[in-house]
């Protein structure tokens, strides 16, 4: 019996975990790709990165969506995306790197949490007292 629908392929054969990671797989790539459509919007320099970013998140959002009409998760269709996004977004951060180090946190940590506490268990007054 086939799901016809990736999203409850993966959590039937895997479980619930593994359709979580799995979406988290799919949305994560998003985010730094909308990161980099953000930031090189205004720079005509950095016209290929954006066009690239828009092109590859319309790509991954295109395959989110169809993957709701057929069982294509074990194909490599959405494999080759996300490893495009990364290399673009490893190849933006090299060439274009941030200059603040709360931008450079944001690059690097895109779901991380603003609070330092929450991080170290320590207030943040005390964390540079420590460091």
């Amino acid at each position: 019996m086939v799901t016809h629908n990736a999203y409850t392929q993966v959590s039937s054969e895997m479980g619930i975990a593994a359709m979580v990671v799995y979406i988290l797989f799919l949305v994560h790539p998003l985010k730094r790709l909308r990161l980099i459509e953000n930031e090189s919007y205004e720079h005509s320099d950095r016209s290929k990165f954006y066009y690239l970013s828009v092109g590859l998140q319309a790509s991954l959002v295109g395959y989110m969506v169809s993957s709701f009409f057929g069982a294509v998760a074990y194909y490599w269709y959405v494999y080759y995306l996300v490893g495009y996004a990364v290399c673009l977004h490893r190849l933006y951060i090299i060439k274009f790197p941030p200059q603040d180090v709360s931008a450079q946190e944001l690059w690097e940590h895109p779901f991380a949490k603003k609070n330092k506490e929450l991080v170290s268990g320590q207030p943040a007054t005390q964390q540079k007292a420590v460091v």
